[in-house]
């Protein structure tokens, strides 16, 4: 399984309003391994594990084994780190990252933020 991670073009960190996906770019594809081995708690929290992955935690994420597809914006610009305000898709429901959590998004095209 893979969650798709979409950063905003230009990043509110949830202080203003914005519509998904318009101005939104997806960077990276999360392979999520193993799903059949884990917990029902564990696979209510892959949001979490997209969002940890994608972050300079420990070094840069785009080296990370579980990150594949990762989309660079220009040739001189790295990733940054997945943010509040940005978007994770996981089997077609979208989830914004809020402070500490996420929220589900009804359908693309709306008001997120």
């Amino acid at each position: 399984m893979k969650a798709k991670v979409y950063h905003a073009a230009h990043p509110s960190f949830g202080f203003k309003k914005c519509e998904f996906p318009k101005g939104f770019t997806h960077v990276a594809d999360v392979e999520i391994r193993d799903l059949a081995s884990r917990k029902e708690s564990q696979i209510a929290n892959l949001q979490a594990l997209a969002f940890q992955v994608t972050n300079h935690i420990h070094g840069n994420w785009t080296t990370n084994n579980m990150v594949d597809g990762v989309t660079v914006t220009s040739k001189t610009q790295k990733p940054r780190s997945t943010s509040v305000g940005d978007v994770i898709e996981i089997e077609g429901k979208y989830y914004e990252v809020v402070s500490g959590d996420f929220e589900e998004l009804p359908e693309t095209g709306i008001q997120c933020g």
